[in-house]
């Protein structure tokens, strides 16, 4: 009982999903989809599922992905599992749900963009329409757009966005990817329409117009590179070590911040050596999910790897904590036996409850370690 109440008691108060309970957000509602989604394979794995558990299951997983892109992987690893227990009722049952729930998601998706591409897929100029040589520079840095590049988008497809401006004008273009290149480029706006270029300067005298398709590049972009009010971490981290580091034990740590997940990873290594209570698959799959997501998010260009933003956690992670949940109860288990490894559990608890009230009121805030951290670990 007192390993039930525990596990109970952090997954009430001890991770950030109380924390994000408070504010609109994708994270909380991926994680409840998670939830219902382990239910569903713990019944199949025992050979105790019903139809109401498959359709159930399927309809979870679907939305486990429209709340959190990397949430396919959960998906795909359900549906494998649905499809070797029965797949019968994993083609009826399991698949149609999930395959509407997504459908939905990418019909709201098209609706809200008139694509099916996600709106931040749509964080780099378009492909190149044009490529022209000259001495430009001193014109475009004086804000004149050239005949000789006004004619050469004359003469591409994108003619009659050019045709369209009134009152063209030019600014320099300082943005994330230019800046991690050292490109010199340029953006073609206009005062009345709506048409815009970009124009990268790729050599001495050879400059690229690319098409438009770049939504966070805007006048007043938080995100523009030479925007100083931009935040410290949103400016990225340069070494992908670095990064994993504050991801699992540093100002945004999985483990500095709520420490009770150390004992979770290694419980989670328990239930898969010792075929505990016959959760050894579920554990598999919470593992392999966990190092799935922290590579995805490692293997991002440098300005995505800011810890998911200002934020009191590193929250693309959350959805996975219903695993993580599960991976504590045969530890806390074996704890619970000794009084004074319970008050070893329980000043885990606290510290991992505390850092998950430090902004109880607003989310969207750093961690209290962020606030801490000697500047010379994570110079500004």
């Amino acid at each position: 009982d007192w390993t039930r109440y525990f596990v109970l008691a952090v997954a009430g108060c001890g991770t950030f999903l109380t924390t994000f309970a408070i504010t609109l957000n994708n994270h909380l509602p991926a994680a409840v989809a998670t939830m219902l989604v382990i239910d569903g394979l713990d019944l199949m794995l025992r050979r105790r599922a019903t139809s109401k558990s498959f359709l159930l299951a399927g309809a979870a997983a679907g939305l486990v992905f429209a709340f959190e892109l990397p949430g396919l992987s959960l998906l795909a690893l359900a549906a494998l599992i649905a499809v070797i227990v029965n797949w019968k009722k994993a083609i009826t049952l399991f698949l149609p749900p999930a395959l509407a729930v997504v459908a939905v998601a990418a019909l709201a998706n098209f609706m809200a963009h008139g694509e099916l591409g996600l709106a931040y897929s749509h964080r780099h100029d378009g492909p190149e329409i044009a490529k022209v040589t000259g001495d430009f520079e001193s014109a475009l840095k004086s804000g004149q757009l050239p005949v000789e590049i006004q004619q050469a988008v004359l003469n591409t497809s994108e003619a009659s966005a050019m045709q369209s401006m009134r009152e063209p004008y030019v600014e320099q273009g300082s943005w994330m990817g230019a800046e991690t290149e050292k490109q010199k480029r340029w953006v073609v706006r206009d005062r009345v329409a709506t048409g815009q270029f970009a124009i990268v300067q790729s050599g001495e005298a050879e400059f690229l117009v690319r098409s438009w398709g770049n939504w966070y590049d805007f006048p007043g972009s938080y995100w523009a590179a030479n925007n100083p009010k931009r935040s410290t971490v949103d400016r990225g981290t340069r070494q992908p070590p670095k990064y994993l580091f504050h991801c699992l034990f540093g100002h945004h740590g999985i483990f500095s911040l709520t420490p009770l997940w150390i004992l979770s990873a290694a419980g989670s290594i328990v239930l898969v050596r010792d075929r505990w209570m016959g959760l050894q698959t579920l554990a598999i799959i919470g593992i392999v999910l966990t190092l799935v997501i922290l590579a995805f998010y490692l293997r991002q260009p440098e300005h995505d790897r800011n810890y998911g933003g200002q934020t009191s956690g590193l929250r693309w992670t959350f959805w996975l904590i219903p695993f993580w949940l599960l991976g504590l109860v045969p530890i806390v288990q074996r704890m619970a036996a000794k009084p004074w490894q319970r008050m070893v559990l329980l000043a885990l608890l606290v510290i991992s409850a505390l850092s998950a009230a430090y902004s109880w009121t607003n989310p969207w805030v750093h961690p209290w370690l962020y606030e801490v951290w000697p500047n010379w670990l994570f110079p500004a």
